[in-house]
C-alpha cells in the first residue's frame, strides 16, 4: 500500500478495476478475475458479493475447465444502460450504449437551441426502463467537473451550464459530460486499436478539428480546459477568414470536413478525388487541405510523438474515405517529421467508425456511475 493511502481507498480502486476488467473484456470468473487483477481470491469474492448485492454484476452460468469444476461466469448486468449523446456532428445523435459498448439504438435531431436536447432524451426515456446515466460528449471548450460548456462555436453555447439545465428537467439521473475528442479516445482505447499502445494520438474531423492524448495511462488534460485544439494551430496567417478564436489562418478555417464539403457535397465525388489523388493525380484543393494537416500533426508529433495516429470522422466521412484520408495524411506527416520517425508510427482509421463519440460517452456513463455507486 502507498504511504497515505487509505484501506476505504485502496478498496474502491479494487472494486473500479473489477469493474473496467469486465467491461474492457467481457464475462470472467473469479479466478479470471484474480489472476488478471492480481488480487487475492478473497478480495475478489468479497468484491463479487457487494457488487452482485448492489445489482452491477449478475452471474451468467457456469463454463466447463480441464479439471472438470464448473466455474460461474461474472458479467456487468446487462439491463443497465446509458443515454449516450453525441453533439458533434451537424446533428445531435443520442442512443443507448450497454457495458459492452454496444449501440442498441440511436437517432439524429438537429440541435438549434437548448431545448432541442430534450428531444434526444425524451424518446429513449419513455422507452428504456433502467437507464443510470445521461453522458454527454461536446465540442469545444468544457469545464466536465461543473459541467459548464465554456464555449462551442458550433453549437452557439458560452458559458452554458449544461449539467446544471438538464438536471432541472432529469432530476433523478447522474449527468456527465466530456469533450469529444477525449470522449473518443476513451472508446478507442477500451473496444478499438488503441489498447495496444502506450502512447496514443486520436485526430477528429467533425465541424471542427480536435486531438485527443494518451500518454502512459493518461488522457491528457491541459490548463484551463484547453488541450488538443490542434484546429487552432496557424498555418496560413495571410488567409482573409477569421476564425472563431479571433485568429486568422487557424487550420480548422481550412481543412475541416464542413470546409472539404463546400467543395465535394457529393461523397462519392468526395471518395473518387481521394482516390485519384492518393494515386498522384494533381488536385490543387487537396494538395493544400493535406500540406496544412500534415504539417500542424509533425508539429504535434515533435511535441510527444505517439506510437499511433487514430483518424475518426463524422458520419459523412464514410470507411473508405476515412481509409484514404488516413493513407494520403501519413504520406504528408511522413514529409516533415524526423526521418527516423517515418514508418515508426502506426497510422490507423477508427474502427469504431461513426459510433466512437457515442461509445465514448457511453463508457464515462458507465464508469462514472459505478465510480459514485460503489464509495
Amino acid at each position: 500500500m502507498r504511504e497515505g493511502r487509505k484501506p476505504e481507498y485502496i478498496g474502491l480502486y479494487n472494486k473500479n478495476l473489477v469493474l473496467e476488467i469486465l467491461i474492457k473484456t467481457g464475462p470472467k470468473s473469479r479466478a479470471e478475475l484474480a489472476r488478471i487483477s492480481k488480487l487475492t481470491k478473497t478480495a475478489i469474492s468479497e468484491i463479487v458479493d457487494e457488487l452482485i448485492e448492489k445489482n452491477i454484476l449478475v452471474e451468467i452460468g457456469k463454463v466447463e475447465t480441464s479439471r472438470g469444476r464448473r466455474p460461474t461466469k461474472l458479467t456487468i448486468n446487462p439491463d443497465l444502460k446509458v443515454l449516450a449523446i453525441d453533439l458533434s456532428g451537424l446533428e445531435g445523435r443520442s442512443g443507448i450504449v450497454d457495458a459492452s459498448g454496444k449501440v442498441e439504438e440511436d437517432f439524429y435531431y438537429p440541435i438549434k437551441r437548448k431545448e432541442d436536447l430534450f428531444e434526444l432524451i425524451d424518446p429513449l426515456l419513455k422507452k428504456y426502463k433502467n437507464i443510470i446515466a445521461i453522458s454527454i460528449s461536446v465540442p469545444g471548450i468544457i469545464n466536465k467537473y461543473n459541467g459548464e460548456v465554456i464555449l462551442s462555436v458550433g453549437l452557439n453555447w458560452r458559458n452554458f451550464l449544461l449539467k446544471e439545465f438538464l438536471k432541472e428537467r432529469y432530476p433523478n439521473l447522474p449527468i456527465y459530460i466530456e469533450k469529444d475528442t477525449n470522449s473518443g479516445l476513451l472508446s478507442e482505447l477500451w473496444f478499438g486499436e488503441g489498447k495496444k499502445f502506450n502512447i496514443l494520438f486520436y485526430l477528429l474531423f467533425e465541424k471542427g478539428i480536435g486531438l485527443g492524448i494518451y500518454y502512459n495511462g493518461n488522457i491528457i488534460e491541459g490548463f484551463d480546459n484547453i488541450e488538443g485544439e490542434i484546429g487552432h494551430t496557424i498555418v496560413n496567417g495571410d488567409i482573409a477568414e477569421i476564425c472563431w478564436c479571433g485568429n486568422k489562418g487557424c487550420l480548422e478555417t481550412i481543412a475541416s470536413f464542413p470546409k472539404i464539403q463546400e467543395k465535394f457535397s457529393d461523397f462519392k465525388f468526395l471518395e473518387e478525388s481521394l482516390k485519384s489523388y492518393n494515386q498522384g493525380d494533381k488536385d490543387p484543393f487537396l494538395e493544400e487541405i493535406f500540406r496544412y494537416l500534415g504539417i500542424s500533426l509533425a508539429n504535434a508529433v515533435h511535441i510527444i510523438a505517439p506510437e499511433a495516429i487514430c483518424v475518426a470522422g463524422n458520419r459523412g466521412m464514410t470507411r473508405n474515405i476515412l481509409n484514404l484520408f488516413t493513407e494520403i495524411l501519413k504520406k504528408e506527416v511522413d514529409k516533415y517529421i524526423f526521418e527516423y520517425l517515418k514508418d515508426k508510427i502506426y497510422f490507423y482509421a477508427s474502427p469504431l467508425g461513426n459510433d466512437g463519440l457515442l461509445i465514448g460517452a457511453g463508457i464515462l456513463g458507465f464508469t462514472n456511475y459505478f465510480r459514485e455507486l460503489v464509495k
